[in-house]
């Protein structure tokens, strides 16, 4: 009996022992086969992370060959704008839901912001818009593009971006990330637009005739149809926006410089330090030129 017992314990004691070194094992190659999946997941996201990268390239340079390239009408670039999984409807100034096709052939500036565009820049542009654009000769559209950062949107945003957009009395897109991501990518690497709205103009054609009309509108606050006449037809010759068309506003002599062909340098600023010294450091090269 006795012999037995002990048999028996040692017996359980060996079972004791196998099925923890079962156990062991068993939690080792569980950690291995965890290693390895979360090896493979972080492959795997590198890998969509490369192909989103290759696609956001490819689209990007596709956008950027269809806007370089001559066109019937300015539908094409228009659509290209837009992610093609969003049916391309718009809000109209009425807030109705209107197909993009509405724009085709027109002259459309394009206005360019992200949430913080101000009620007083909307004010302005509005009187622009407005302003005798029924009498204009002119059948040109403004569409508001919103850039936004989709890793921060949140419900803030979104009542920002309609209480923007309710206020706003032109066309404007029913979301932000309705907006192709490579077309954005366009918008801030070869339109330069980091924070400051910008005005681009496409003509009925979608060529683009001016990168940034905003900057005029500001300074000069008069209306669209009055560049009009002044310009015949402002958007069909916005490429003329030279020096040219500052030359009645800052100095009546300009137009005699430039036909003598002498330099003529803009400069201003709100430092006033670096603008003595720089009046100071020109007329020092003046003197040397002149001595020379």
């Amino acid at each position: 009996m006795m012999t037995k017992s002990i048999n028996n314990q040692i017996f359980c004691s060996f079972r004791f022992i196998t099925s923890t070194s079962e156990a062991w094992e068993l939690s080792s190659l569980a950690h291995k086969v965890s290693s390895i999946h979360e090896h493979l997941q972080s492959l795997l996201h590198l890998c969509y992370e490369r192909i989103d990268e290759k696609k956001l390239l490819e689209a990007f340079e596709d956008f950027k060959r269809t806007i370089e390239t001559p066109q019937m009408d300015n539908l094409k670039i228009l659509l290209k704008i837009f992610r093609k999984e969003e049916t391309c409807y718009l809000l109209n100034p009425d807030k109705t839901e209107v197909l993009i096709d509405v724009l085709r052939r027109k002259h459309v500036l394009l206005l360019i912001s992200d949430l913080d565009i101000s009620h007083e820049e909307i004010r302005v542009l509005e009187a622009l818009y407005k302003g005798e654009r029924v009498s204009s000769e002119l059948n040109y559209e403004i569409l508001w593009l919103p850039i936004v950062d989709r890793s921060t949107w949140n419900d803030g945003y979104e009542q920002k971006f309609l209480n923007l957009k309710s206020i706003m009395s032109w066309y404007t897109v029913k979301h932000p990330f309705a907006i192709e991501p490579a077309v954005i990518k366009y918008i801030m690497e070869v339109w330069g637009f980091v924070k400051k709205p910008i005005a681009v103009t496409l003509d009925p054609q979608g060529k683009v005739l001016c990168p940034n009309a905003l900057n005029m509108m500001w300074i000069w606050e008069i209306q669209l149809s009055h560049l009009a006449v002044k310009k015949k037809k402002v958007f069909g010759k916005f490429e003329a926006w030279t020096l040219e068309l500052l030359v009645d506003r800052l100095e009546p002599n300009l137009p005699t410089w430039v036909s003598q062909q002498k330099v003529v340098c803009f400069y201003g600023g709100v430092q006033m330090e670096w603008i003595e010294s720089f009046t100071t450091a020109t007329k020092g090269l003046q003197r040397l030129s002149t001595l020379g």
